[in-house]
């Protein structure tokens, strides 16, 4: 294969689309690169202060997205000298990388939220109700979008209970720092208020779960449905037919070679 078939073959992609490539790639590349170091030290980086190791980590977050802005840069400068060049990377674009970082700090501040509030509940008996209610909160957040109907419905009904559930994990944490500095005489009624307001957000916890179980169990009847009513699964059976007319193609593909080959036979050498 010569040259110039290979640049009519891949459309003459040469030395500048490769470079304005490499370009994006490397701004793409740090920019997730500063995410990854921007979640870690979140998580790593005590809320007292910093110390000998974790500076480390601000120190990479730092040098990390002080890169990735430097190669958007230098991807941005190039791709207004090379705008042919740009137009093939559209897809790969501003706005896709815009949004990647978008998206990477975003995840890195849920992460950090998270683990800031559940520091708040380090030791409290609203501990482990509020990582079951994150889980669960989590699980329903992927599971809602794909509800409709009356379950939609349903679900929509009970949509402000999970603040309030949350709301019940605070008044628990609250009740505790009250009862470290209230006097003797009064710790007994704390107390019986904490164990009442600990047993209704055990409750609230334990039927916001279910809620979500059946939220889910609706989901995957849903999804089980159309192979009840016609007796297969419908992707399985469109996938099957695409691969059988695809090797019908190939077969006839194979006879046509065999036909030319018997039509004209191949010389024998030295003839």
């Amino acid at each position: 294969m010569d040259r110039s078939f290979r640049r009519q073959a891949f459309g003459g992609m040469g030395k500048p689309y490769k470079k304005l490539r490499r370009r994006f790639r490397a701004a793409r590349r740090w920019t997730v690169l500063s995410g990854l170091f921007g979640g870690a030290t979140a998580i790593l980086v005590p809320y007292a202060g910093l110390g000998g190791l974790d500076a480390i980590w601000a120190a990479l977050t730092g040098a990390s997205i002080g890169m990735a802005a430097l190669r958007w840069f230098d991807y941005k400068a190039l791709s207004r000298s090379l705008p042919d060049e740009a137009a093939r990377l559209t897809q790969h674009g501003h706005y896709t990388l815009a949004g990647e970082l978008s998206n990477v700090a975003d995840a890195a501040a849920g992460v950090l939220h998270r683990k800031r509030t559940q520091s708040q509940f380090r030791g409290s008996a609203a501990g482990g109700p509020y990582e079951r209610l994150e889980a669960a909160s989590r699980a329903y957040g992927e599971i809602i979008s794909r509800l409709d109907g009356p379950a939609r419905e349903a679900v929509d009904d009970v949509s402000d209970v999970e603040e309030q559930l949350r709301g019940l994990c605070h008044q628990v944490r609250g009740l505790e720092r009250s009862l470290a500095v209230a006097p003797r005489e009064q710790r007994a009624a704390l107390a019986e208020g904490h164990r009442q307001l600990a047993g209704r957000l055990e409750s609230g916890v334990r039927a916001y779960e279910s809620m979500v179980a059946g939220a889910a169990q609706i989901m995957a009847e849903n999804g089980t449905l159309p192979g009840a009513v016609h007796g297969e699964d419908m992707v399985v059976r469109r996938l099957t037919d695409a691969a059988d007319r695809l090797k019908g193609f190939a077969a006839g593909l194979g006879e046509m070679r065999d036909l030319h080959r018997g039509m004209n036979p191949p010389t024998p050498p030295g003839v």
